[in-house]
């Protein structure tokens, strides 16, 4: 503290201190402690007359809960947990009382680049934090709450993949700009595992550390598709499933679609016959459909039979019987209608790039 102080600021500015170094020295750290004095010496050099008035202990629990806030102490993930109400009895304080004292302190001295004001374990674990609060960001159902968790993870670790996908996702910008978001996402997603990518390839998705890339490589692969740039986009898609053989992700049933509309019939063999066992209703209506463009009715018409009684609601969407929602469901369970939807939304262009094929299944479906 630089300040020169007359007696009764320098008093009240030791009995404050103290008060922290007590708290701190039972329940938290000699480091945490030196972050909250810190923070009381910025609020004297701004504003010494504020500091003048109201109670010694709401000024002592207003830094310790605004460094405490900063840490992320009330965190569920934290390695340190600190319940408020703890605080409050503590030092003796309301909660109202507290609160104010703290926003003053969070709002007028530490801002918003809270790096500074971090403990250097924290420090070290920011891009752990960061990654945390951007996953609970997307429960979240406040669409600007949860932006600004996106931005504040990435104030935390400007690489975070999880919160630059969450602004790729929702923020409005036109699809040239939405396509740059998702390919830094992926870049990003990328350098966090570059050292290690051929030793995780094959069971990617399996190991953590690839989830973040993975993921922006499905929404940067299904944006290609949406700007017709659809041979790069199957390039992203057949990739995943390289790297990920056990495709968790269910790409494979995207990727027959896509293979199919783009007459890739060999890739499509090929995909088929990867996962010969998959008894999806996507997957046997695939089967189905190839078997009608290479002209074999025969076993098209009992590949479409099984389909069939896997999953029925399929071919009224397909046919335009019943209308297709404009959005996705989240969800959906083999063989509901769910399903259905969810399989037409991909799989209609693909039906309609074949010759005859709704035809077919109209006359053949029942």
């Amino acid at each position: 503290m630089n300040k020169v102080m007359d007696d009764n600021l320098l008093k009240r500015y030791e009995e404050v201190k103290g008060l922290i170094e007590g708290y701190c020295k039972t329940n938290l750290s000699e480091e945490f402690a030196g972050l909250c004095i810190r923070a009381i010496d910025k609020v004297i050099e701004t504003n010494e007359k504020g500091f003048s008035k109201g109670r010694l202990e709401g000024w002592a629990c207003g830094a310790v809960h605004a460094l405490a806030g900063v840490n992320f102490y009330f965190e569920k993930f934290s390695k340190i947990n600190v319940k408020a109400s703890d605080l409050y009895k503590s030092f003796n304080i309301s909660s109202s009382t507290a609160l104010s004292r703290s926003k003053e302190i969070r709002d007028g001295i530490i801002g918003a680049d809270i790096k500074d004001w971090v403990t250097e374990e924290n420090r070290s674990t920011l891009k752990e934090i960061a990654y945390n609060i951007a996953r609970e960001a997307i429960y979240i159902e406040n669409y600007e709450e949860r932006i600004n968790e996106a931005y504040f993870a990435l104030s935390l670790y400007d690489r975070c993949v999880d919160a630059m996908l969450i602004i790729a996702d929702e923020e409005i910008m036109d699809l040239n700009k939405k396509k740059e978001a998702y390919k830094l996402a992926l870049d990003a997603g990328y350098d966090e595992i570059k050292e290690d990518f051929e030793s995780f390839r094959g069971n990617f998705w399996s190991i953590k550390e690839t989830q973040p890339y993975m993921l922006a490589k499905f929404s940067y692969g299904d944006l290609l598709w949406a700007l017709g740039e659809k041979e790069e986009a199957i390039k992203e898609y057949t990739e995943m499933i390289e790297l990920n053989s056990s495709d968790s992700q269910g790409i494979r049933y995207i990727l027959i679609n896509w293979l199919l509309e783009m007459n890739k019939d060999e890739e499509v063999e090929k995909l088929l016959a990867t996962y010969s066992d998959d008894a999806t209703a996507i997957f046997k209506y695939a089967r189905a459909l190839l078997s009608y463009k290479y002209g074999d009715l025969d076993k098209a018409k009992d590949e479409l039979k099984e389909a069939v009684k896997v999953n029925s609601f399929i071919p009224p969407y397909l046919l335009g019987y019943k209308s297709m929602p404009k959005s996705l469901p989240d969800y959906c369970e083999a063989g509901d209608e769910k399903e259905a939807i969810m399989y037409c939304w991909y799989s209609l262009s693909a039906w309609r790039s074949i010759l005859g094929s709704l035809q077919w299944l109209r006359k053949n479906y029942r």
